[in-house]
């Protein structure tokens, strides 16, 4: 939870003598991978530097790093680590089948949470049940009459009941009275921060999605249509009402917005 502190280990073993101390940097990735605790050190505190360490062993090096408060939550955060000549880029890793490793190497994922869960209060609510163990709470608009070339943004706000077995991706599609689609927006829970596989029963997810409507269309009433998928196969999850009745194509009909 931000401003909570996360103890961390690194294990270091030396597969020839080094030949300069070098910096350990450690740091945990919040959002856009935005850094939210981080320490910059000789191994150890200084207390072992690298010209010490002999070939061969393996050495742990602990820290504490405290989470900064205002991280945004929900979110994926990320370790990730390495060594530095002082004032140098960090050095560049290889993977064990001795290719490069990509640029940002990062050692592990883990979920970072809200202390108390977000709000459930919305404007529109909705009750409708994703297959996943997913309940769309509601949404909110950010205006409800949309103009034509004018972005608005739809925040659904989902409560989870279960952890689902995949990441999906949602899809928020505004349909016009003939049913033709005219305005959309399809990415994963708050633009991939806080993957669906990371969710946990209690869970809530307040989640934007940015959608602009055509200069051509012409005045309607409009139906809000949401709903999620699996990337892979493309396939949606089941859409139950509150009264356990299937959505035509697996899409919760959500609410109506005006474009005037």
């Amino acid at each position: 939870h931000p401003g909570e502190p996360v103890p961390v280990s690194l294990y270091w073993r030396a597969l020839e003598p080094p030949q300069e101390d070098l910096v350990a940097f450690v740091q945990i990735l919040g959002r856009d991978l935005e850094p939210v605790a981080g320490v910059d050190c000789y191994p150890g505190r200084g207390n072992f530097p690298p010209t010490l360490w002999r070939p061969g062993a393996i050495y742990r090096d602990r820290y504490i790093l405290p989470l900064a408060a205002g991280a945004q939550v929900p979110a994926v955060a990320a370790l990730y680590a390495g060594l530095h000549s002082w004032g140098d880029d960090p050095l560049v890793a290889t993977l064990p089948s001795g290719e490069p490793a990509p640029g940002l190497t990062l050692l592990d994922l883990v979920p970072l949470r809200p202390v108390e869960p977000l709000s459930e209060d919305v404007a529109f609510p909705v009750g409708a049940r994703l297959d996943a163990g997913l309940t769309l709470v509601g949404y909110d608009l950010s205006q409800f009459a949309i103009r034509n070339s004018q972005f608005f943004t739809v925040t659904l706000v989902w409560r989870a009941e279960a952890t689902p077995a995949a990441d999906y991706v949602v899809f928020v599609h505004l349909m016009d009275e003939s049913g033709a689609l005219v305005a959309q927006a399809d990415h994963p829970p708050l633009e991939g921060a806080y993957r669906t596989s990371f969710w946990v029963p209690g869970d809530v997810v307040r989640d934007p999605y940015r959608l602009t409507v055509d200069d051509a269309v012409t005045p309607c009433a409009c139906t809000l249509l949401v709903g999620m998928y699996d990337p892979r196969t493309g396939d949606r999850l089941p859409a139950y009402d509150g009264l356990g009745t299937r959505f035509e194509n697996d899409a919760i009909v959500a609410g109506g917005v005006i474009i005037p």
